[in-house]
């Protein structure tokens, strides 16, 4: 006989829940008899949570049904008889106020039997028929689905078809109709199925099956009308937990999207397969990815759960704790290789406690409620996902929760500290590059390279920020754009060790202020400005070596990258012909050139002052040895003397004074 228990036992607590237009209140209570297991059941579309307790001195068939509501109270069902001896069985809510229980009867044949909230049987022996593999799926309203496989004899046990068949409650909970579907897969001798699950998706039924050796999937449209559907499976290597796969459906707009989330067994990595594009005659595009690789799943301690509207919930046990693994499909693109997907890492702090596998519940708010049970006490604990589930940002790295100078920022010129903060605390790992490139034309100009560690890279105190100190000046333009790269595995989580990684060419964009350009203030300076370079020992020789065409050739390229670097119109840089001298330094001779700044013109993008583009060369040249600038790396550019930086000299009458005597000594 089933019994209806409308007290609560022991009130221990009030927990309280937000949920969409009301708050959720429960409660933690004792049962009088000690309890062998706890499973959650689901959440119907009024906020019920159900969960069953099998009591340790129970008899296997016998179950009992715990109802949770949104005000607080609870419902509890003790002593459900299921009309079988030892078999398997799942229980459902159905339309707010029933709950279906379907279980495996004599001869292979799938029963079921429904029953009120007060445990009246409404219906019994409902046949769901026979079955060599079966699975079910409901959405918690009206519609039950069941996918069956049958062994065909004639093909030695092998299968090559699956029945669906769809049930349709009425508000009595009774079944109003039924549609029935055959899906035949083409494969020549069928397979020999040990595993099969479905799902009932938005506008979608997704089937998944398989044996030891491989694993199969199938996917038809809700609207489908044909009753024999004929498809190619879709090949999902091996599948480690059948029961574990989920899939969800995500509708932007008019678009509905479905992805499956499962644990690979050849490699324990997860695998995202994406389903889009399904049209009412069953055709689609396929494609997936694997996630998180460098971590080692264990298969006995592994749960997926699905969240509405987000996508995947992973729980899995590392170190013996729970960690949740957030992956929002709903908004961010895993399949591309330049987005830097992250994961939410959360510590529960109850390892001792029934918190791993069946017992959470999920809402549609994001809400996470967990039962806590300790011996016979059940406490219900509340965590709110949304501050921590993974979102697209401009900078493709869902690991960084905000930057400093933020996406198209506008900063002053002279900037010199940028700031990350992350997700989950961070240490450092070992040493990468960060760059900076100012954006001009369609080209980019490194400004300044430099590997991240101290001084450079500080870590700070509650180690969720990484500040970045700039010991020059890169953002020297006003009204210019640059972006910031930072090469991948730059840090690495402080308790999983899992290295991040960077930040992708042009997804931190960074805008300097309009605002006035350095201007000389010495007025005895016209129009240009007249200074020295010196060319080191390697320059040197390498300029000797070459007849007159390539010494003018070296000089043009000189000058090309000399306004990539600093960077400034090379319309306002030149090197003046013959003009050159050797200095003795050291027994060796090295050459010095003489190059003219010119003042800045109206259509110039580099407005700076003469004085100002020449203070920007020499803290380039004179920059800390462990910064990289395009001065380092050119092909010309490389050979400038860096002790003699770049030195002003006399008026030009100097300057074609020695040009003469050059050219003198040339002639003789």
């Amino acid at each position: 006989m089933n019994r209806l228990n409308l007290t609560l036992i022991v009130i221990i607590i009030f927990v309280t829940f937000s949920l969409p237009c009301q708050t959720f209140n429960t409660t933690s209570f004792k049962e009088n008899n000690p309890i062998d297991s706890v499973s959650s059941r689901g959440i119907n579309s009024d906020g019920v949570m159900l969960f069953t307790v099998q009591f340790q001195n129970d008899y296997p068939n016998i179950t009992n049904f715990r109802l949770i509501y949104p005000n607080g109270s609870i419902i509890l069902i003790n002593h459900v008889e299921v009309p079988c001896d030892s078999c398997t069985y799942s229980p459902c809510l159905i339309k707010q106020n029933y709950i279906l229980i379907n279980y495996e009867g004599s001869n292979q044949n799938l029963l079921g039997m429904i029953i009120d909230l007060t445990g009246n049987i409404i219906s019994k022996n409902i046949s769901f028929g026979e079955y060599d593999q079966y699975s079910t799926d409901q959405n918690n309203d009206d519609v039950f689905l069941v996918a069956r496989s049958i062994r065909n004899k004639n093909r030695k046990l092998k299968s090559n078809q699956i029945l669906l068949d769809e049930y349709i409650f009425n508000n009595y909970g009774q079944i109003g109709r039924k549609i029935s579907k055959n899906l035949i897969f083409n494969k020549n001798h069928g397979i020999k199925i040990t595993k099969l699950r479905v799902f009932l998706l938005t506008d979608a039924r997704k089937i998944i099956f398989g044996n030891d050796k491989n694993d199969f999937s199938l996917i038809i449209h809700a609207k489908s009308q044909n009753k024999t559907l004929h498809q190619q499976p879709l090949e999902l290597g091996n599948i480690a937990q059948i029961f574990e796969i989920k899939c969800i459906s995500i509708q932007k707009e008019s678009i509905i999207d479905h992805y499956c989330l499962y644990l690979n067994s050849t490699y324990e990595t997860l695998k995202l397969l994406h389903i889009s594009n399904l049209t009412l005659n069953n055709t689609f595009i396929a494609t997936s990815t694997e996630l998180l690789p460098s971590i080692g799943f264990d298969i006995n301690m592994f749960h997926i759960h699905t969240m509405p509207d987000v996508g995947f919930l992973v729980e899995s046990l590392l170190k013996l704790q729970t960690k949740y693994f957030i992956f929002n499909v709903a908004e961010i693109d895993y399949f591309d290789q330049t987005n830097a997907f992250g994961e939410v890492l959360t510590d529960n702090n109850f390892t001792n406690n029934s918190l791993y596998g069946n017992n959470i519940f999920l809402f549609p708010n994001n809400i996470i409620v967990r039962i806590i049970r300790d011996r016979r006490l059940f406490t219900f604990q509340q965590m709110d996902l949304s501050s921590i589930i993974p979102k697209n940002n401009p900078y493709n790295n869902t690991h960084i929760k905000q930057v400093y100078p933020s996406m198209n920022d506008l900063i002053y010129i002279g900037t010199n500290e940028m700031n990350i903060t992350f997700l989950n605390q961070i240490d450092p790992t070992t040493a990468v590059n960060i760059s900076i490139y100012l954006i001009h034309d369609n080209d980019y100009y490194l400004r300044q390279k430099f590997l991240c560690t101290n001084p450079y890279c500080i870590i700070s105190d509650d180690f969720y920020s990484l500040k970045i100190n700039l010991l020059s000046n890169p953002f020297n333009i006003p009204n210019a754009s640059y972006y910031v790269e930072i090469d991948d595995d730059f840090v690495e989580y402080k308790y999983e060790h899992i290295k991040v990684p960077g930040i992708k060419p042009g997804n931190w964009i960074i805008n300097t202020l309009p605002g006035n350009y350095s201007q000389d203030t010495n007025n005895q300076d016209s129009d240009y400005i007249l200074g020295k370079l010196r060319l080191n020992s390697d320059g040197t020789e390498q300029y000797n070596l070459l007849d007159v065409n390539g010494q003018n050739d070296f000089f043009e390229q000189m000058t090309s990258e000399l306004s990539k670097s600093i960077p400034v119109d090379i319309s306002r840089i030149h090197k003046i012909k013959n003009i050159y001298e050797y200095d003795m330094i050291e027994n060796s001779k090295l050459l010095s050139i003489i190059f003219k700044i010119d003042s800045p013109k109206e259509n110039c993008f580099n407005k700076n002052s003469s004085n100002a583009v020449i203070d920007d060369l020499n803290t380039l040249i004179q920059i800390n040895s462990d910064i990289t600038t395009s001065l380092d790396i050119n092909n010309y550019t490389k050979y400038i003397d860096k002790e003699y930086r770049f030195q002003k000299t006399f008026d030009l009458w100097g300057a074609i004074k020695i040009s003469l005597q050059n050219f003198v000594l040339d002639s003789e």
